[in-house]
């Protein structure tokens, strides 16, 4: 006879499968009835009997049944299982348990990409009750608790999701059943289009929504007083929808789109200077020229702005935004230096953040090689900032500065010269305007790879910094050697002194730049000594 399924493993499944269905207890928006948990229990007992018997045929059945049925009952009683005393039923067990982890591994899988489409529009009741419906599937079945309450979650998320498409669709239904009336005209007709369009972007349903706007606008007339609220809602519409339509290969159509946006903040701006939408409409055209790629004419939109509304604080930001971006993302230092400069010259102290006149003075010394705007940007650092500015910081970069003006700073490698000096110029080069290819030409095969997760972060540092080789060790017959540099950076007061590895590959001489914290490590170990004060 088979061994009875323990007592105490039967309360604990008795407990689980009546817990589970609480997680989705959403009343209406529940798509199927949970199966009662009872009837689910009694028959994963018997299967479990079934799996201790000494009948093959039943084993083998109740081993495709449990596999099945899944859920975190099964697989506790299994656990139990493997430690049987017939070797034939704890093997079973683990075969079994194996392939309920196996299938919620896959079943996992599924419900993620599943998840993802739910986060994606449009917004539709189907997606989210399909959804729904398989999150609970795959909450019955699994066994681990993380996945279970990670598929709750996305649940609880989709069914809030499905309550605002009923909701919305509910909406639009009143608003299609007003457009249907013949009175509904003119400003009328106006006013329930905008609303209607304000429903269908929550839904993510942007084509609709600018068809609504484009009615609402013919329909009211060019002066009418809601123009400049539905051209600032047309604007974001057409702004949101161009890098998806570049992204997929229309860009002449993400062109139209940009030029009809253009053109719509332009009348704001030109026929309805009084309104609150101005604002919006500066915003839409910083936007539109950063994603054009038009950095002059973004700049002189920014500073419109600013002059429009010189104590708004959201103007300024966006300046300190915009100057930022420049020279963080895009390596535009010039264009980022011109908005440091605009900053500096024109908003109050109190206004001023501490990274324009940094950068003020980091991109004349370095890149524009402007240096009496870069002193001017020291200058202005320590003296709005001397809180926050160590002084000797500020000498030490002046005195830089002095040194480069009457060329006396040590020149860095050449990108011409012989062996691993001129790969190391070329690599420094290739940092600073972000160009992978290049760097990885003059990087060993091996590590060429981690460029690709290390060069975002190393341009702005190597950019705002200067190299001097002080000593080279090469043994041209084995194909190595070691570059002794010195780098000073603009904020640095003490140079780091580093020791960069060099081989031969191919016949040219590859750079073997430390990344992360080997670099770091490396740094450290590179700088002198200090003398322990307490001895």
């Amino acid at each position: 006879m088979s061994a009875p399924l323990p007592r105490t493993l039967l309360a604990v499944a008795l407990l689980w499968a009546s817990a589970l269905p609480a997680v989705w207890a959403e009343g209406k928006t529940d798509p199927a009835p949970t199966p009662d948990s009872r009837t689910r229990l009694q028959a994963i007992a018997q299967h479990l009997r079934d799996l201790q018997g000494a009948d093959e045929a039943k084993r083998e059945a109740a081993s495709a049944k449990l596999i099945e049925t899944g859920g975190q009952q099964v697989t506790a009683i299994l656990k139990s299982l493997m430690k049987h005393k017939d070797p034939a039923v704890a093997e079973k067990a683990k075969q079994v348990d194996a392939a309920i982890r196996d299938k919620e591994t896959e079943l996992w899988k599924e419900l993620s990409k599943a998840y993802f489409t739910t986060r994606q529009p449009p917004m539709e009741a189907k997606k989210y009750q399909d959804f729904i419906a398989a999150a609970r599937s795959f909450t019955l079945y699994a066994g681990n608790t993380t996945r279970i309450q990670q598929a709750a979650t996305w649940s609880s998320r989709a069914q809030n999701d499905l309550r605002r498409v009923e909701q919305a669709t509910k909406v639009l239904d009143q608003y299609d059943e007003l457009l249907k009336d013949p009175a509904t005209t003119g400003l009328r007709r106006a006013s329930v289009q905008l609303e209607r369009a304000r429903q269908l972007t929550a839904l993510a349903r942007g084509e609709e929504a600018l068809a609504s706007l484009d009615d609402a606008l013919a329909a009211g007339g060019p002066k009418n007083r809601l123009v400049p609220v539905l051209l600032k809602e047309k604007i974001s519409l057409l702004v949101r929808t161009v890098h998806p339509l570049a992204s997929q290969g229309k860009g002449d159509e993400a062109k139209a789109r940009c030029a009809t946006a253009e053109a719509a903040c332009r009348t704001i701006l030109s026929d309805w200077k009084g309104s609150l939408e101005v604002r919006d409409a500066y915003d839409g055209l910083i936007d539109l020229y950063a994603l054009l790629d038009k950095p002059d004419e973004r700049i002189a939109t920014l500073k419109a702005y600013q002059q429009s509304f010189p104590l708004d604080a959201t103007a300024q930001e966006r300046l300190t935004a915009a100057m930022t971006d420049f020279i963080e993302s895009d390596s535009d230092f010039k264009h980022g230096a011109a908005l440091a400069e605009y900053i500096l010259d024109t908003l109050p102290p109190s206004r001023v953040p501490p990274d324009a006149p940094k950068y003020l003075g980091a991109c004349n010394e370095y890149v524009l090689k402007d240096y009496a705007k870069a002193a001017r940007g020291y200058k202005a650092l320590a003296e709005i900032f001397p809180d926050a500015v160590d002084e000797k910081s500020i000498a030490a970069a002046l005195k830089r500065l002095e040194a480069k003006s009457s060329g006396k700073w040590p020149a860095e490698p050449k990108a011409d010269a012989a062996g691993p000096e001129g790969a190391l110029a070329k690599l420094l080069a290739a940092v600073r305007t972000n160009n992978l290819e290049a760097v990885q030409a003059v990087t060993p095969a091996e590590q060429a790879d981690e460029w690709e997760f290390d060069l975002e972060d190393m341009v702005i540092d190597m950019v705002f910094s200067d190299f001097e080789l002080q000593k080279l060790e090469s043994d041209e017959a084995a194909g190595k050697a070691t570059l002794h540099l010195k780098q000073t950076r603009a904020e640095g007061l003490e140079p780091l002194l580093r020791s960069i590895p060099a081989v031969k590959e191919d016949g040219a001489w590859k750079i073997q730049w430390p990344s992360g914290d080997e670099a770091e490590v490396k740094e450290d170990a590179a700088q002198p000594a200090k003398a322990d004060p307490q001895k």
